[in-house]
């Protein structure tokens, strides 16, 4: 922070707006971090506002596509999309194919459940380019995107194209050689399989899913293993198992609780 506000004067005096554009923006990333929203919403429309003036277009969407993320942390959905849409226009002006692939995979994430038919268009489209431009980490986090998106709908065709996603992805993750990838994938095929009514074979990915969990530290996809375990062994008649992992999500959910409402004393 320090660094990037020592900077901002230099850039000034050297007219080096590409610099400036730059620093405002990690200003308002760094204190949407800290939670103050209104500052980070000045600095990074500080950002825009350079950015625009001196024909900047990548910066631009940068401070755009933090704009729709900080409005995403406020719950003001309606907001972040206004912002993601700005700006994917100026990207598919621009040819600024990374962050058209942000922009559409953003939006998609924010109208899953008010718009399907949107959010797998906007999927999709930012699947193409990721494949286009061979990138893989974004092949990836679109493809385990798409295999939520269709395990959360009800028609027997979604079935198939999650599996079909799954199958990509679990691929990626091992051409990448990235473990952590590999535990979204176990995490979804075993929501797959317990979806089709597959027990064992959902309970076999779950486990692999759990084997996986210390990489990303995250308690609460942890915790969520726990619980889909739990309801697995359930359905698979495995009683004490079932009880065994929910009695573990309770706990642990209970836990993260308790840390939370500490931080607030």
């Amino acid at each position: 922070e320090t660094v990037l506000k020592q900077a901002i004067p230099l850039a000034i005096q050297t007219k080096n707006y590409k610099t400036l554009a730059y620093c405002y923006n990690q200003l308002g990333v760094v204190e949407m971090d800290r939670g103050n929203y209104d500052l980070s919403s000045h600095y990074s429309l500080k950002s825009f506002e350079i950015s625009e003036k001196n024909n900047l277009q990548q910066n631009s969407c940068n401070a755009l596509i933090n704009l729709g993320l900080l409005y995403e942390l406020q719950k003001d959905t309606l907001k972040a999309i206004e912002y993601y849409n700005l700006c994917k226009k100026n990207a598919l002006k621009h040819n600024l194919d990374d962050d058209l692939i942000y922009a559409y995979t953003n939006i998609a994430n924010l109208t899953i459940k008010s718009n399907k038919t949107e959010a797998e268009n906007m999927y999709n489209k930012a699947l193409e380019l990721a494949n286009k431009n061979n990138d893989l980490n974004m092949q990836f986090a679109i493809n385990i995107s798409l295999s939520s998106f269709y395990l959360s709908n009800t028609n027997p065709e979604s079935n198939q194209k999650a599996i079909n996603c799954l199958t990509k992805s679990k691929n990626l993750a091992l051409q990448m050689n990235n473990s952590t990838n590999l535990f979204y994938v176990f995490f979804n095929l075993g929501g797959y399989y317990n979806k089709i009514k597959n027990y064992d074979v959902a309970i076999t990915n779950y486990q692999k899913a759990l084997d996986l969990a210390p990489l990303i530290d995250d308690n609460t996809q942890r915790m969520n293993i726990y619980k889909a375990l739990g309801e697995a062994y359930h359905k698979n008649n495995q009683f004490d198992k079932g009880y065994s992992f929910q009695q573990k999500y309770h706990n642990l959910k209970d836990s993260i609780f308790n840390v939370e409402k500490n931080k607030t004393f």
